[in-house]
């Protein structure tokens, strides 16, 4: 199979495992990219052909189906029935509301969230890890019933985060870096949808550092500045849009040492960046006692 199937199958494989339930994702993983393919190309054929016979009845038996209600219709005269006295009405029972209704899930999503964090809290990781993929179908669900609203999929890729997280203190560092690219994939998407939204960006910011640190740390160089040189293009516009809010200009700081802290040629280049924008903040008094730190060491570095 060309090269370039191969990529469109392992990006449709990415997108379906960000929001597929734990119980399906072990068989998504394990399909063949062209088996992949294939599947997806047998569900839109069969989309299609039940598309063709719904549009066949609806043309081909609509018109002989009202000739044959209007017979029945003209041929039925129903006989007078008396009004039924007020005593004898009774009230129909309401309908009880769905338990998987959207407040329902965002409502369990949101319990399960702060009981995993205080299980965390408490080093219970393992039951942190079961209350977070609860959290984590909870809101794939609300992700499925509201699929064009950006809060649904925050609360997806935020429930990632936190499996990754406590999988990583659990030590299965594949499992922690699978959670949050599945993650990345929703808040690239919901920040492409929403460019100008500051806390969708913050939230993105956040996991293509916690990405890229978690790249540089396996030796994956390349990786990690893909996803710190993205993180920085972020982090500038929205410090072009957001001026009144220096935490963008310690953001970009930040990123300006990581990439520093590569080891590139260009890493010097990175060093000084950072030690500007540092001073930045502390001309505007905005600067954190450990940013005052690490502007020291900076100058040290620059001086040498």
């Amino acid at each position: 199979m060309p090269e370039e199937l191969l990529n469109i199958a392992e990006a449709i494989r990415t997108q379906l495992l960000a929001l597929a339930p734990d119980s399906v994702r072990a068989q998504i993983e394990a399909l063949p990219g062209e088996v992949l393919l294939a599947i997806l190309g047998v569900l839109a054929l069969a989309a299609l052909l039940v598309v063709f016979s719904l549009l066949g009845a609806l043309f081909g038996g609509g018109r002989r189906r009202r000739e044959e209600e209007q017979e029945v219709a003209n041929d039925y005269r129903p006989e007078p029935r008396p009004e039924p006295r007020r005593e004898e009405r009774r009230p129909e029972p309401a309908s009880a509301a769905p338990s998987a209704s959207p407040a329902n899930l965002a409502a369990r999503h949101e319990e399960l969230m702060s009981r995993g964090e205080r299980q965390a809290q408490g080093n219970d990781f393992q039951s942190a890890l079961a209350s977070f993929k609860e959290a984590l179908d909870a809101a794939r669900q609300l992700a499925f019933t509201r699929p064009e609203a950006p809060e649904p999929q925050r609360f997806v890729a935020k429930a990632l985060h936190k499996v990754g997280d406590v999988s990583a203190r659990l030590g299965d560092g594949h499992a922690a870096r699978q959670h949050h690219e599945q993650a990345l994939v929703l808040l690239r998407r919901v920040h492409g949808a929403n460019p100008r939204d500051a806390a969708v960006a913050r939230e993105l910011a956040v996991t293509l550092e916690r990405l890229g640190g978690a790249a540089a740390q396996a030796g994956d160089r390349a990786g990690a500045r893909n996803a710190f040189e993205e993180e920085l293009r972020i982090a500038g516009a929205m410090a072009q849009q957001e001026n009144h809010d220096l935490a963008w200009v310690r953001f970009k700081a930040v990123v300006h040492i990581m990439l520093g802290n590569l080891n590139d040629p260009d890493s010097r280049a990175h060093y000084e960046q950072a030690r500007q924008l540092f001073e930045t903040l502390e001309r505007a008094n905005q600067i954190q006692t450990q940013d005052a730190q690490t502007l020291q060491q900076l100058r040290g570095v620059l001086s040498a």
